[in-house]
Parts: C-alpha cells; sequence; structure tokens
C-alpha cells in the first residue's frame, strides 16, 4: 500500500515538472504573448484590487466616528399648527437617502418665550429670517454643527409663482394704453384714501390691490417684479412712511435705489423673460435677503449653513442649459429632480409647493397679540423708525378686525422693523 501511494507521488511529482519546463520553454520561446498574457493578468488583478478598495471606502466612510450614525440627519421643523406639518415628507426623504430623521414640533409657547432671541440675532430688520432662526436652533440642539440648505433650487430651477405670474403680468401690461395708466393710478389713490381717511381702515394689499402698481409698471420686468414681491402697495408705503421718507422715497424705482435699478436692468437685458426672472431672483431675494438672513440666523446659534445649489459653477452651468428642459413644467423643478433626486418616490413632490411657514397669523391675534399691539401703538418709536404712527396704527387695527386682503406678513414687517429699533436703539437720523 505504501509502494503504491509513492509511486502515485512520484508519478505526479514528476508530472508536475515536466508541465513546469514546458510552460518556462513556451514562455522563452514567445516571449511578446508571454509578456501581454501577463501585462493583462497584472492590471485585472490590480483593477479588482482597486474596486474592491473603492468601494469598502465607500461603505466605511465616516464609519470612524463614534456618532457615525448622526452625521448625515434631516432635520424637520413644523409648527404646532394643523395643515403646517411637513414632517411626513420630511421623514420620507430621510428613509430614501439613508439618513436618521428628527422631527421638531414648534409650539406656540416655545415660539414666544424664543422670540426675543430671535430678533436679538438679527442684525439687521427683516421679517423672514425668524424661519431660518428656528430650524438653526432645532438643528444645533439636536447636536449637528453644519447643515445643507436647499437655498437657490426654486431660482435656478423656476419653483417659485413669479415665474408663472411676471410674464402674464407683462402681457397684461402691454395690452392697457399708456394715456390710461396714469388714470388708474388716480382712481386707485382717490379710493386708498377713502379708506384710510372716512373708513378709517387699511386698503387691500394683496394681488387685487395691486392693480395700480401693475398698470404703471407697464412693460417693465423689473417693475413688475419689485409689485410681485412688495407687501404693501406704492400709494401704501408712501401713507405708511413719514414726510422725510416719502421724500427719500420719490427717488426711488419701485423701492430701488436708482443705481441698483439701472444695473439690474443691465444684467436681465436681453435675456429670456424665465432666465431674466431667475436672475432677479438671484440678485434680489437670494443676494439681498435669504443669504444675508440664513447667515445671521444660523451663525447666531452656532451653526453653520451651507448653501450647495448656489455654488458658482453649478449656476453658470444651469444657466447654459435651454429654458425649455431647465424650467419646465413651471414650478416643478423637474431638471433637479431628475439630476439629483431619482432615488425618491415623485409624489413627495407633486403637491402644492408650500414652504416653512410659522403660523404667525394665527399667533399674532392670540398671545403675540399684546406684544405686538405695545410695540405699533408706541408713536414716538413709530416715528423714530421713519414711520406715521396714525397710518399704523389703522393698519394694524384693520389686520386684527380681520379687514380684506391684508395678511400677516404686512403687521409682521413693521413689527420686526420697530422691535429691531428698539432693540439696538436705532432712529432715523435727524
Amino acid at each position: 500500500m505504501a509502494s503504491s501511494w509513492q509511486r502515485r507521488k512520484y508519478i505526479y511529482c514528476n508530472m508536475l515538472k515536466q508541465q513546469i519546463l514546458f510552460t518556462l520553454r513556451r514562455l522563452g520561446r514567445h516571449k511578446l504573448t508571454t509578456t501581454i498574457n501577463l501585462l493583462g493578468l497584472t492590471f485585472g488583478i490590480l483593477s479588482c484590487v482597486v474596486i474592491y478598495l473603492y468601494v469598502a471606502f465607500e461603505f466605511s466612510y465616516d464609519k470612524f466616528h463614534a456618532d457615525s450614525d448622526r452625521i448625515f440627519r434631516v432635520v424637520a421643523t413644523a409648527a404646532d399648527e394643523t395643515g403646517l406639518d411637513e414632517s411626513q415628507y420630511a421623514a420620507r426623504v430621510a428613509q430614501a437617502i439613508g439618513s436618521r430623521h428628527t422631527n421638531v414640533k414648534l409650539r406656540e409657547e416655545d415660539f414666544l418665550r424664543q422670540l426675543p432671541d430671535a430678533l436679538k440675532a438679527i442684525d439687521q430688520p427683516t421679517f423672514d429670517a425668524l424661519n431660518t432662526y428656528f430650524v438653526s436652533r432645532a438643528a444645533r440642539e439636536a447636536g449637528m454643527t453644519v447643515a445643507l440648505a436647499g437655498t437657490g433650487g426654486d431660482e435656478l430651477f423656476g419653483g417659485y409663482p413669479s415665474f408663472a405670474e411676471l410674464p402674464r403680468m407683462l402681457r397684461a401690461g402691454a395690452w392697457v394704453p399708456w394715456p390710461l395708466d396714469s388714470a388708474i393710478d388716480g382712481a386707485y389713490r382717490a379710493g386708498a384714501a377713502l379708506y384710510w381717511k372716512v373708513l378709517g381702515q387699511a386698503p387691500p394689499q394683496t394681488r387685487w390691490g395691486k392693480i395700480a402698481d401693475v398698470a404703471s409698471g407697464g412693460g417693465d420686468l423689473l417693475r413688475l417684479y419689485q409689485t410681485s414681491y412688495a407687501l404693501f402697495t406704492r400709494e401704501a408705503q408712501s401713507r405708511l412712511a413719514s414726510s422725510r421718507v416719502r421724500v427719500a422715497q420719490r427717488s426711488q424705482d419701485f423701492g430701488l435705489p436708482a443705481e441698483v435699478a439701472d444695473a439690474w436692468r443691465d444684467r436681465i437685458e436681453d435675456s429670456e423673460i424665465l432666465h431674466a426672472i431667475s436672475l432677479l431672483e438671484l440678485s434680489s431675494f437670494v443676494g439681498e435677503r435669504l443669504l444675508r438672513d440664513t447667515d445671521a440666523a444660523s451663525m447666531a446659534v452656532s451653526l453653520e449653513a451651507r448653501v450647495p445649489l448656489l455654488d458658482w459653477a453649478l449656476c453658470e452651468k444651469v444657466a447654459g442649459v435651454d429654458p425649455a428642459r431647465r424650467f419646465s413644467p413651471l414650478g416643478k423643478k423637474r431638471l433637479l429632480r431628475d439630476l439629483a433626486l431619482k432615488r425618491l418616490d415623485p409624489a413627495i413632490f407633486d403637491r402644492p409647493k408650500s414652504g416653512f411657514v410659522l403660523p404667525i397669523g394665527e399667533w399674532a391675534k392670540r398671545r403675540l397679540q399684546p406684544e405686538m399691539e405695545r410695540v405699533l401703538s408706541d408713536a414716538p418709536l413709530v416715528g423714530r423708525a421713519g414711520l406715521d404712527p396714525e397710518s399704523v396704527r389703522t393698519l394694524w387695527k384693520s389686520y386684527v378686525a380681520g379687514k380684506p386682503g391684508l395678511y400677516w406678513s404686512r403687521v409682521w414687517s413693521l413689527y420686526a422693523l420697530l422691535s429691531w429699533c428698539q432693540s439696538h436703539d436705532v432712529a432715523l437720523a435727524a
């Protein structure tokens, strides 16, 4: 038995030896083929190793952190009011991208308690930064130090109603004969004076209340843009302002300094209409308000907010996309969804645009009302801020009484301005 095993072992070893010698002779005889095969085998092995290392790195990225599961998180801040909670959509987004979801409820008592800190955190008067302050504070209290904001998505890809409304306003303005502009403006001012002086209430400041400004704006896209975003009609702005401020208003072009208006007109000159609106949104709404408000509000709670959609390279690339592909269908941001959000359920986006809105309108008529009335009725404070005390008081009473066409943002903007002036001891120069 042993001899049989030794014989087989000898045969196998001899066969292996002969095979190795045969292979070496062939390799020496066919040097080019051998080199090509060896290089191919080497590159194949190296490619497999590189792919393995890449996949391993991607799956282990940031795993060395003690709290690696908390690095990327979706934080949703919802007001504790019916119809204003979008946390279900935030939770679905977090699930789709494999992130943790933190939902923070903002109750009325929490808002009132944190409001003084929020107003002090804003170094310039603005009514639009409180949303960012409260969501930044919620993110910071959840343990985050850096947050990504979606600022720029609506402006770059046509998500706002302005992309549909402004072209319609331009077409409507083209049908108004220029002699009729003055007649419409005069008739509106007469009617507004009846509201202020006879009825003792503020006239509507919503879409139909701006018809005179739309007629005056005519075919000027910049003026129509300013009209669409204005909280007050030009007549109401003049009525609410003190006599000194009214003098300054006369030198402005629909609320803009003349040099700014000229620069923005040059920026949009000869641009396709939707691209021109995008440029105005980026110049005005983003450049003058959102970026500054986001920076001030987030840094007030030691949170670093980043805006990747406003990277200059991305903005330049998007600006070169055909408008038909970039903006269609209006309000849906389809291009952004196709490029970056393929893994998300389309049903998350197939709904009316809402945004993060605080129910200040309801709160202003409840527990917040005494504080707002105190500030808005402070005639010396109102006067120092360059406003007309009687008109401000009329506006506030009209809002509290529920008069039509007066949204919360109208009175809130004045309250934010006056509170800021009071907190920082600011007054119109003598």
